[in-house]
């Protein structure tokens, strides 16, 4: 092993992040998605 952190260490702090961040794009996205369909009707 050297300097680099191990991947379970890596996976730890990254993975959350990118869960995240996937949760807000798609909360975002199914937002537009409603506004935009309740604008047409």
């Amino acid at each position: 092993m050297g300097i680099e952190p191990t991947l379970s260490a890596w996976e730890a702090e990254v993975l959350p992040l990118n869960y995240t961040r996937n949760m807000n794009l798609s909360l975002t996205y199914l937002r537009v998605c409603l506004q935009f369909y309740y604008a047409g009707h």
